[in-house]
């Protein structure tokens, strides 16, 4: 049982580290999926920093939106203009502005669309 105790503390030290771990404006630039109870959503950040949305809902909908995102590394913090807000409950929120932490899992760059319901955009490809 000693044994698993150090296993799982070396397991949160892993993921608190890579929690940690700076992202730079390049590694943001790709495509990322999040699935919530309505469907899908796919985001492109492109590296001239326009990015694209696509809502997919379960009924085969769709909606889309377009615009402008700025990374401040400082703050881990990515924001999107005119885009929709992605949560637990609604994909279809349209707002101004969201502003998105970012984060490394285990070195994996994820955007947290919802942190309070654990929802994280996954990135799926990089894309120049």
């Amino acid at each position: 049982m000693p044994l698993m105790k150090y296993f799982v503390v070396g397991l949160f030290c892993a993921v608190l580290v890579g929690c940690t771990q700076n992202v730079t404006r390049e590694e943001l630039v790709g495509i990322y999926s999040v699935q919530n109870r309505e469907g899908e959503a796919v985001l492109t950040l492109q590296s001239d920093l326009r990015f694209s949305q696509v809502i997919t809902f379960k009924d085969g909908k769709s909606q889309s939106a377009s615009g402008f995102w700025k990374y401040d590394e400082k703050s881990h913090q990515l924001t999107l203009t005119d885009c929709f807000a992605v949560n637990e409950n609604t994909l279809s929120w349209r707002v101004n502005a969201s502003s998105i932490p970012v984060m490394k899992v285990l070195g994996k760059v994820e955007l947290e669309a919802d942190p309070d319901a654990g929802l994280r955009y996954v990135k799926l490809a990089d894309k120049r």
